[in-house]
């Protein structure tokens, strides 16, 4: 079974539900199926009872008000990366919207943007995002074109890539920036079982290096946030040798591919959490189909969900022991 005909069967199925009750039901079943063995090994199995779900959903009477229910009582409980409640269109009344939120939506854009600079005679490069909407930008391609450009014009030895609090997006954005810095093919692993289906499938791939790259000293500062996309990244650098990982374990979920999305409502959302100034229309919850397995076939959350670093610090001091190693590696080689 693919995934866009799994989607509409489970919606399907959905649909087809009058009570409450019973959508609560197919939608914890949905959740238990994509969770299960995340949530063993996180020790969270047995924090959700569906006889307490369902004696407590009596109380609702709209689809606004079961959308705030899951929230409240399942999805915001599991904390579980892609498991997500989003709206199917947002429509924003920019006259409404309070001048803070602008701001900080202009602050928060601005912190997003990959920079790259020179520190101490080393090459640093910031990738706060991964997103495809962030990478579209023509000033996010510029970056890359400058990092390309400066490579190339000057004697290089170290790199800096910073990952911290990057929270995903799409593969495709690592990729252009490896084929840059690699001299040598590098293997993006990506083996995970199909919870739905129950078939084990490999979807690793191989990223093309240029021989003409030089051979650089390269050192991946990571945290707790980093996840998905940037998870990915951070395990493809560390099997494959590439770079030293400095800072914290990663968050994770960087296995599978996109996970899917089905809708929950497709009324306009009236809830608690709704704001003057935007209107949500239609629900979907997203959720991953995947979890990763070993090289047995067996799913092993404990030794390919997390990434952990080389070398274990505070995020906060990550980058200031990525440079003392630089430069002690520099005296030793003056020697």
């Amino acid at each position: 079974m693919n995934r866009e005909k799994l989607k509409q069967e489970l919606e399907k199925k959905y649909k087809s539900l009058k009570t409450y009750e019973e959508k609560l039901i197919c939608v914890y079943e949905i959740i238990m199926q994509s969770q299960k063995y995340y949530l063993d090994y996180v020790g969270k199995s047995r924090i959700i009872n569906l006889d307490e779900l369902l004696d407590k959903i009596k109380t609702v009477n709209s689809d606004s008000e079961f959308i705030d229910f899951l929230e409240d009582e399942l999805i915001s409980k599991l904390d579980a990366g892609h498991l997500l409640l989003k709206p199917n269109e947002e429509i924003i009344n920019y006259e409404l919207l309070p001048k803070e939120i602008i701001e900080q939506k202009r602050e928060k854009d601005l912190e997003s943007n990959t920079r790259f600079e020179i520190k101490d005679g080393v090459a640093v490069i910031t990738i706060p995002s991964f997103s495809r909407q962030h990478f579209v930008k023509e000033s996010e391609q510029d970056v890359y074109k400058d990092i390309e450009r400066y490579l190339k014009e000057n004697e290089v030895e170290d790199i800096i890539i910073d990952i911290r609090g990057n929270g995903g997006g799409t593969d495709e954005y690592f990729k252009m920036l490896l084929q840059i810095l690699s001299n040598r093919d590098l293997t993006s692993n990506n083996m995970f079982r199909n919870l739905f289906t129950n078939h084990n499938e490999n979807h690793s791939y191989v990223i093309k290096g240029n021989k003409n790259n030089r051979n650089y000293n390269i050192y991946l500062l990571v945290d707790n946030k980093v996840f998905s996309s940037a998870e990915a990244f951070a395990r493809c650098l560390k099997d494959n040798n590439f770079a030293t990982l400095i800072g914290e374990p990663t968050r994770g979920e960087g296995c599978g591919l996109t996970p899917i999305s089905i809708v929950l409502s497709n009324e306009l959302y009236n809830g608690k959490n709704k704001k003057d100034f935007i209107s949500l229309h239609g629900i979907n919850m997203t959720f991953p189909i995947e979890a990763p397995i070993n090289e047995r076939g067996e799913i092993d959350y404990e030794h390919f969900y997390n990434t952990k670093p080389d070398i274990t610090c505070l995020s906060s001091e990550a980058m200031e022991v990525a440079l003392g190693i630089i430069k002690e590696n520099k005296n030793i080689n003056n020697f």
